[in-house]
């Protein structure tokens, strides 16, 4: 008796149908498996652009700033003293209204410009954009100020939210984006 070596069409079949139900499930799982990542890479150039921002802000205006200001700083328009516990009175400014007079008689200030947080001082040109990735932006900047009494410092708030997108997409999972929010009480000197 001879015995056939060899797969039958009935099992070749099979084989073929298993194949053709698991590779669909395989590829769905690694294409979510390589978005996930792209995702967390972006949130993480995200993270170190939101971290790099608020630490120069923060370290600047706690090491520096002796009083703010409404305008390029002089005596008449001061903000968040005594006379003026808070600026803006109502709500938050975009930053453009805030100036910070330093302990070396210089001024200071941030603002949003083009979706960027650009710092600028007195000191000839010396404007500079603390966000640099070109595919994140700055979508919300506020600064406020607060002083609690005549006889304490004043408190600045600084929010922010940095944002980038994965693609050209609007979906919301294509959109990385992390708030920084912060209070910096003012040195008294």
């Amino acid at each position: 008796m001879h015995r056939r070596f060899g797969f039958t069409l009935m099992e070749i079949t099979i084989v073929i149908g298993l194949i053709s139900l698991i590779l669909p499930v395989i590829f769905s799982i690694i294409f979510s498996i390589t978005r996930q990542q792209a995702k967390v890479y972006i949130l993480s150039q995200v993270k170190r652009e939101g971290d790099n921002a608020l630490n120069t802000i923060e370290n600047l205006i706690r090491n520096n700033a002796v009083s703010i200001h409404s305008n390029i700083p002089e005596s008449g328009n001061k903000v968040c003293y005594d006379a003026s516990l808070e600026h803006p009175v109502q709500g938050v400014s975009n930053g453009s209204d805030f100036y910070f007079y330093d302990r070396s008689g210089e001024w200071f200030r941030f603002a949003l410009s083009e979706s960027e947080i650009a710092s600028s001082s007195s000191v000839p040109n010396s404007t500079v954009d603390l966000t640099s990735n070109l595919n994140s932006r700055i979508s919300i900047f506020e600064i406020s100020c607060k002083q609690t009494s005549s006889f304490t410092p004043p408190i600045v708030s600084i929010h922010f939210r940095v944002e980038q997108r994965q693609s050209e997409s609007q979906r919301a999972e294509d959109v990385a984006s992390l708030d920084y929010a912060t209070k910096i009480k003012l040195r008294s000197y």
